[in-house]
């Protein structure tokens, strides 16, 4: 990299010296105007710098791992709660009681969200504990995210709970 930067240095070195000679030739009411198209505006762009401290690998791979938590426990433990219900034989128990399918489903959802989130809890506090890792992160919209990853796992579990037969 720093042998390319050197070779394009002196190339862009080289070009700008003879392009400054033949816009000095050119007739002087068409100088200015080919100064402009010798030398653009150049625009680069660099990397943000997030935080003050260098990130180790374990940084990246909790939040990779969270995120791989919240699908895998939202989607396991939601396709076997009616699955298990079926199995068990008290699904028809819940059929012929007096709430509408509606509430059986939030109830499901709401104790599977508990699990998602419990997971999601313990899957953090071993990574801050354990492996030391900076969290630079913003709690209510962690809390939203986990909300809405656990939102779309579950609604797939429940889907798939209500389809299976065991």
């Amino acid at each position: 990299m720093i042998t390319q930067q050197s070779v394009l240095g002196f190339i862009s070195g080289f070009v700008k010296h003879y392009q400054q000679i033949i816009i000095e030739q050119a007739p002087s009411d068409v100088q200015e105007y080919m100064e402009v198209l010798a030398d653009p505006i150049i625009v680069t762009s660099s990397n943000a710098e997030v935080t003050e401290a260098e990130l180790q690998w374990i940084d990246y791979m909790v939040p990779g791992t969270l995120g791989l938590v919240l699908l895998w426990s939202g989607l396991n433990h939601a396709s076997m709660t009616i699955a298990t219900e079926r199995t068990k034989g008290t699904f028809q128990r819940m059929i012929i009681a007096p709430v509408s399918p509606t509430t059986v489903l939030i109830g499901k959802f709401i104790s599977n969200l508990a699990l998602v989130y419990m997971s999601g809890f313990i899957m953090l506090l071993s990574g801050v504990l354990l492996f030391q890792v900076n969290l630079y992160w913003n709690i209510p919209v962690i809390i939203l995210a986990i909300f809405l990853g656990s939102l779309s796992a579950i609604g797939i579990g429940l889907i798939i709970s209500s389809v299976a037969k065991n």
